[in-house]
C-alpha cells in the first residue's frame, strides 16, 4: 500500500523527471503536506514546485521551534563525528561546511573567519547547493567544486583522508576540535 508521502513523491519525481529529487527531501527531512508541489522541513520552510518545472525555496518567518533532529543545533565536532560525507566551502571571511550524517540527514555549520557561528537549517542552503549534494554526496574521494560566493570549494568522504586536508580546513578542524582524519 502506498502512503501520501510515496504518492506525493512519485508525483514530484515524475513531474520534474529528476530522481535526485528523492535525495533532497531525505536529506532535508522535508515533509508534503496535501500537495504535491510543496515540500517543508520542520520549521515550515518550504520548496515549491512550480507549473514551468523550476524549483524555488521560501523560508518561513517563524522563529525556530524544537526539532526532531538532535545534531542540529549541535557543535560541529559532533556533528563530524556522526558524518559519512562533506562539502566544504571557503569564501574570504565566511564558510560552510555541509555534512551528511551516517543518518543520511544533512547539516550545515557555518563558520566566520574560521569560527563556528552558528547550524544553518539545510532547505536554506537553496536548490543550486542541495542538487550539487545530491548528485556527488555518493562520490567519496575529494573533489573540488564551483559554488557561487566561494573562492574554494571541495566534496570529500568522511572523515578525508589527512593528504587531502588543506590548511583552511585544518585551520576550522583545529578551532572547532573537530578531527578531520
Amino acid at each position: 500500500m502506498v502512503n501520501n508521502h510515496q504518492a506525493a513523491l512519485a508525483s514530484a519525481r515524475a513531474f520534474l523527471d529528476d530522481k535526485k529529487f528523492d535525495t533532497i527531501v531525505q536529506i532535508c527531512a522535508l515533509k508534503s503536506r496535501n500537495d504535491w508541489r510543496v515540500w517543508y522541513d520542520e520549521n515550515n520552510n518550504y520548496l515549491r514546485l512550480h507549473k514551468n518545472g523550476s524549483i524555488h525555496i521560501y523560508p518561513s518567518n517563524e522563529i525556530e521551534i524544537d526539532t526532531n533532529d538532535i545534531y542540529r543545533k549541535s557543535k560541529p565536532d559532533q556533528i563530524a563525528n556522526v558524518s559519512c560525507w562533506a562539502l566544504l566551502g571557503f569564501g574570504r571571511e565566511d564558510s560552510v561546511i555541509w555534512f551528511i550524517g551516517n543518518d543520511r540527514r544533512l547539516r550545515v555549520s557555518c563558520f566566520q573567519n574560521e569560527h563556528w557561528i552558528r547550524n544553518q537549517l539545510p532547505l536554506l542552503s537553496g536548490v543550486p547547493i542541495l542538487k550539487l549534494i545530491a548528485e556527488r554526496m555518493t562520490i567519496l574521494p575529494k573533489q573540488q567544486v564551483e559554488l557561487d560566493s566561494f573562492e574554494f570549494a571541495y566534496t570529500t568522504g568522511w572523515p578525508p583522508e589527512e593528504k587531502n586536508i588543506d590548511k583552511r580546513s585544518a585551520s576550522i578542524f583545529k578551532k572547532c576540535g573537530i578531527d578531520g582524519r
